[in-house]
């Protein structure tokens, strides 16, 4: 009897030990100063906030040591006082790890444990692509003809982007895919953002930003091309209330043209909208611009350079436009055209899109 409670006793410390949930991180801080600290930080809404510190040693090196319940993302920074402090992403989860830290990102690494390895792949990826990308722009600048290094920087950054969305895909299930998806969300289209969302454990869905970036896409499918359109209000130039149905059905097509005057991709395309508009208006296209700017003297001075004679919208409130809001934009210019009978018929038009799909509406 005894053997056989003493065998149970054996088993439940090696259970036990097993179970055990802890973390060491062993690293060096290139030319860190002895006596300074290295801060483990966690971004919030209002910043970093410091979670613990630890003395750099006469060797350049520290340490911490921890027990961490379920994988983090959390920071690793340093800074002497004299230069900008640094910072270093990674996943404090439970295991070994090694980090070493430097003012030059592609000597930067967190690696030791599964997903710091499979985030620090990505990471060199990246930088071997971004690479890549100043290689092609140095020839750009410097060639007569700069369409061979346009589809060059084209195919790069799908590349790029490919690259992005299968290492979210392959970590969905975990911390690091949440991560990735908040933090690259603009390199990646609605379409890819969905099908990521959908496989996000619920635990990491209250983070911020996939909360705001849930409610982007569920706006962008109920304005989805071959919806009707969603109606909102806001402020013409002169201070009236004004409502996107004010001009639905009374022209044969409205084109809506989310921008703003702090946009340069955007006053790169006005004047060619200007010349469409020109174009098209005596036969029925009405363009309603909806800013997303926020002073209002800018606003206005820039509609007036730019010679935009069509309705005018704004409740001068940025990124958090009502508008914007409403038809998940999340880039601009985006425009959109919405037919007499209030159906969105086509989205995202810029350049010779817009012009093709205009020509074909009216010509």
């Amino acid at each position: 009897m005894k053997k056989w409670l003493s065998l149970l006793a054996g088993m439940a410390l090696v259970i036990t030990s097993c179970q055990e949930k802890t973390y060491k991180i062993t690293g060096t801080v290139e030319g860190g100063l002895f006596g300074e600290k290295v801060y483990l930080m966690e971004r919030t809404e209002d910043g970093f906030l410091s979670l613990d510190s630890t003395v750099i040693d006469t060797q350049e090196a520290f340490t911490f040591e921890g027990v961490q319940d379920s994988a983090v993302m959390l920071f690793l920074t340093y800074t002497d006082g004299e230069q900008d402090p640094f910072f270093a992403d990674f996943v404090l989860e439970n295991g070994k790890i090694k980090a070493r830290l430097s003012h030059d990102e592609k000597r930067t690494s967190v690696t030791g444990t599964p997903l710091n390895n499979s985030f620090q792949t990505f990471k060199q990826k990246r930088q071997e692509y971004s690479q890549q990308l100043m290689e092609i722009f140095a020839a750009m600048r410097a060639s007569q003809d700069k369409e061979k290094e346009k589809k060059e920087m084209e195919a790069l950054e799908e590349m790029m982007t490919a690259e992005l969305y299968t290492t979210i895909q392959s970590n969905t299930h975990n911390v690091l895919g949440a991560y990735l998806l908040g933090f690259f969300r603009n390199y990646l289209d609605y379409a890819q953002i969905k099908a990521a969302l959908i496989n996000i454990p619920a635990t990491y869905k209250t983070d911020p930003i996939l909360v705001k970036l849930q409610q982007r896409v569920d706006a962008a499918d109920v304005t989805a091309t071959g919806n009707k359109f969603v109606d909102f209000e806001m402020f013409n130039e002169q201070g009236d209330v004004v409502c996107l149905s004010d001009f639905v059905g009374k022209s044969n097509y409205v084109l809506v043209d989310f921008w703003a005057s702090w946009c340069n991709p955007c006053l790169r395309e006005m004047p060619k909208l200007v010349e469409l508009y020109a174009t098209y208006k005596n036969k029925g296209l009405q363009v309603v611009g909806v800013s997303l700017d926020n002073d209002k003297q800018a606003w206005l001075a820039c509609i007036k350079k730019m010679s935009m004679a069509w309705v005018q919208m704004s409740d001068l409130k940025g990124w958090s436009s009502e508008g914007a809001e409403l038809y998940g934009i999340r880039s601009i210019p985006h425009m959109l055209i919405i037919d007499q009978e209030g159906t969105i018929i086509a989205r995202d038009l810029t350049g010779e899109n817009l012009a093709n799909k205009l020509k074909e509406l009216f010509d």
